[in-house]
């Protein structure tokens, strides 16, 4: 007789990682994710209880991956261009993830997407550096941030719902061009900020 095999946590969090990756999220029932893991419904009920008690441990699953790999997409030699990068990378995160990015936006536990603002500058930081690198008062460059923390989370969530379409170039354009208006309302040239982006 065999050995058998143990069905972990860790095992049926992978397995539901990958099925939302490639079916999203209205793919994840026990069954599906049982025929996915190969095993059957029993070790996930027994160690979830609840489909909603696994998907919000795939929301924070999810979640822990995505931030894994900020770090490898986000550079910025200057403080401009970190902000750009930033707001760039959840607009890029939607294009090449669509169902993990839209479970992590759109998930039904509300309390759970304010860890979205992980992924966007931190305002405080941010606002501090741009302030001193562009020579702006704090409340200017704090208006900077935040303006282009809403226009991001506009275009990222409307894209996710199809209701508008940008390529990667295009979002990057806009989020530059929202910073960049800006910071020309208020003294900064434009060639500096375009140099400082690039």
């Amino acid at each position: 007789m065999g050995r058998k095999v143990q069905i972990t946590r860790q095992m049926i969090l992978d397995g539901a990682f990958k099925l939302l990756r490639t079916e999203g999220a209205e793919n994840i029932s026990y069954r599906k994710l049982a025929t996915y893991t190969g095993c059957s419904t029993q070790p996930i009920a027994w160690q979830f209880e609840t489909i909603e008690r696994l998907r919000i441990e795939l929301f924070h699953y999810v979640f822990e991956n995505m931030l894994a790999i900020v770090p490898q997409r986000v550079e910025g030699d200057s403080e401009l261009k970190y902000l750009v990068d930033v707001n760039c990378f959840q607009f890029n995160y939607m294009i090449d993830e669509p169902n993990l990015s839209k479970f992590i936006r759109f998930h039904q536990n509300k309390n759970d997407i304010v860890a979205l603002s992980k992924t966007d500058p931190n305002p405080v930081e941010i606002s501090n550096a741009l302030s001193k690198e562009l020579n702006i008062t704090l409340e200017q460059a704090q208006r900077v941030v935040n303006d282009s923390i809403i226009f991001n989370q506009g275009i990222v969530s409307l894209s996710s719902l199809g209701l508008v379409n940008f390529t990667k170039e295009e979002a990057r354009e806009r989020i530059i061009s929202i910073i960049i208006n800006n910071l020309q309302a208020y003294g900064v040239s434009g060639e500096l900020c375009k140099k400082l982006i690039s």
